[in-house]
């Protein structure tokens, strides 16, 4: 199996030999240095999935425009309120101090093809080096649909996770129980006697045939999806793709659900029909890469029901 740190060099090492080959092909900025982070497991914590970053141990970071990647530990299986991203955090200095995003934190895997990121304070953005994907790295008050983590440029189709970062201090907490991405706008109620009750009146996106939201609840850790389908029929499936984690929207006139990043496609029941990058939609392939999960839903036409 490939360490984190083989495979950053190997991307590096791509990158080099490609930029040396074809001028254009990346941006010109550099991956984040890597430092090796915990995160907080013990659930009677205040700091419980939060990983603390001294500023003082760290001049990458304590200068505005620095970045860094924030290797995790692996941590035991079990059940979290919150999801571990396999490849780590990209924190960046973004503003100075009194900022209302004076530090962000992203996934620091582009979701093209997972080359590590990096940040340019020139451009204000998190870029790719290797094929010139690039992120926003600060939100427009007055424009909520350009928050961060939105693809600004191709070839990238989907935006980054975002999580909370604050600091305090001389300490920057990334909070992974905090999605803040462009694509979770939503904050479901919270789970009560194992049920998620969503009630129409309340998500007006739900309010139609074709409409769909996608949204966390407190004391669980995965993306779900809800959309509706029919008059009579909502379904809701994880709102992460099986085969790079990317997010997964409804194609209503298609009767489908499909990641726009490499073209897997699902059922509404969740189950793939076409694995990313397989344009042939080989069944074995697909069948390699896992279908969606997929909860149990009762909708009256007013209030939508899930089990989690």
């Amino acid at each position: 199996m490939i360490s984190r740190r083989s495979f950053l060099k190997a991307t590096l090492a791509t990158t080099a030999v490609a930029a040396g080959a074809s001028s254009g092909c990346g941006n010109d900025v550099r991956a984040a240095p890597i430092i090796d982070v915990t995160v907080d497991d013990d659930p009677s914590s205040f700091r419980y999935g939060q990983i603390a970053v001294e500023l003082t141990k760290y001049p990458d970071l304590a200068a505005v425009g620095g970045a860094l990647t924030l290797h995790l530990a692996a941590l035991a299986p079990g059940d979290r309120p919150f999801r571990v991203p396999s490849r780590g955090v990209l924190l960046v200095h973004r503003g100075t101090s009194g900022d209302p995003r004076e530090f962000i934190a992203t996934r620091s895997d582009c979701p093209h093809q997972g080359c590590p990121l990096g940040y340019s304070a020139k451009d204000e953005q998190i870029e790719c080096p290797c094929h010139s994907s690039r992120f926003r790295a600060v939100a427009d008050a007055n424009d909520a649909a350009l928050c961060i983590g939105l693809v600004t440029h191709k070839p990238a189709r989907s935006n980054l996770d975002v999580y909370g970062a604050t600091r305090i201090g001389d300490v920057v907490y990334v909070d992974l129980n905090e999605d803040a991405s462009c694509d979770v706008l939503n904050r479901f109620p919270s789970v009560e006697d194992g049920k998620i009750t969503i009630p129409i009146a309340q998500y007006p996106g739900l309010s139609m045939v074709g409409g769909s939201i996608a949204g966390r609840t407190a004391g669980l850790d995965q993306r779900i999806l809800v959309a509706r389908v029919a008059d009579n029929r909502v379904i809701a499936v994880s709102g992460v793709c099986t085969h790079m984690q990317q997010s997964v929207q409804l194609e209503i006139e298609e009767g489908r659900l499909h990641c726009y990043e490499h073209d897997s496609l699902y059922t509404y029941e969740g189950v793939v029909i076409c694995a990313g990058m397989d344009a042939k939609c080989d069944p074995a392939k697909a069948a390699k890469q896992g279908n969606l999960k997929r909860y149990e839903v009762e909708f009256d036409g007013a209030t939508i029901v899930i089990a989690v």
